[in-house]
């Protein structure tokens, strides 16, 4: 008995040791969804963790139809889920406003796309849910890739007047394993493109990529979604991603990252 529980705290000390939060940090330049957003972006803004097809994508035609309209986290992808309720015919599902720290895991109660079919989950809709507005809050995420789920989760608030402000949004790369709401630490940092950062292109790639922002002869490095080095030189004319397996990586240069998808 004494060593099934020894090996029973070895595994699970394992498991935390491997356990990995992916962060895409947009605190300092948030995504603002008001309705000149919207009308450029019609399909929303597009959440994308494991280089395949966008799993969510966060939807505010509220913003451009006087509040008549409604807004959604849309599950694209099969197995995409969010923390939520069947509320009724109407609203469909209603998004779980999440506090800071709260446990998004395989006990959570989630609802979402299924065999491919698109789910749109309410964030607002006028005169029948409304608990999103004026407040920030975490959506509790759910996917399913490779056979393997994974939970995340998002960042929002949503102003009196309808606006959609995502701040941020994360992922435990290790399959199974539980992530508190707003959890960043212990994991690969991904910075979104500014102007002053650094780009990354063809992106997805197949054999090569170039990093614009840096010098040609400025030290970069590729890691995996662990934190593993994999590759490390200089930025020169291209870098060789060939030999990568399909996946997403992270490319480090001076203070800066970038999300890599090889396909």
């Amino acid at each position: 008995m004494k060593r099934l529980l020894l090996s029973m705290l070895a595994f699970a000390a394992t498991s935390m040791l491997h356990a990995q939060i992916v962060y895409t940090n947009l605190e300092s330049n948030p995504v603002v969804m008001d309705s000149a957003y919207v009308s450029v972006h019609d399909m929303g803004y597009e959440i994308n963790f494991l280089g395949g097809g966008a799993e969510y994508a966060i939807q505010n035609y509220a913003a451009i139809y006087d509040g008549s309209e409604s807004s959604y986290f849309a599950c694209f992808e099969s197995g995409a889920k969010v923390m939520g309720n069947y509320n009724d015919v109407l609203i469909g599902t209603a998004v779980t406003p999440l506090e800071a720290n709260a446990e998004i895991g395989a006990t959570g109660t989630y609802v979402g796309s299924e065999g491919g079919v698109p789910h749109f989950a309410t964030l607002y809709q006028r005169e029948l849910y409304s608990a999103w507005m004026g407040k920030t809050a975490y959506v509790g995420l759910q996917f399913v890739a490779g056979g393997n789920t994974y939970y995340g989760w998002a960042k929002l608030s949503m102003s009196a007047n309808r606006i959609l402000t995502l701040y941020g949004y994360a992922f435990q790369s290790t399959p199974g394993v539980s992530i508190l709401a707003g959890a960043t630490t212990g994991g690969v940092g991904i910075g979104e493109a500014s102007h002053d950062a650094i780009a990354v292109y063809p992106n997805p790639a197949t054999n090569f990529v170039n990093v614009k922002g840096v010098e040609s002869r400025e030290r970069v490095s590729i890691a995996d979604l662990s934190g593993r080095t994999l590759w490390r030189g200089v930025a020169g004319c291209g870098i060789d991603v060939s030999a990568l397996p399909k996946g997403v990586y992270v490319l480090k240069a001076k203070e800066h990252t970038a999300k890599i998808v090889k396909k």
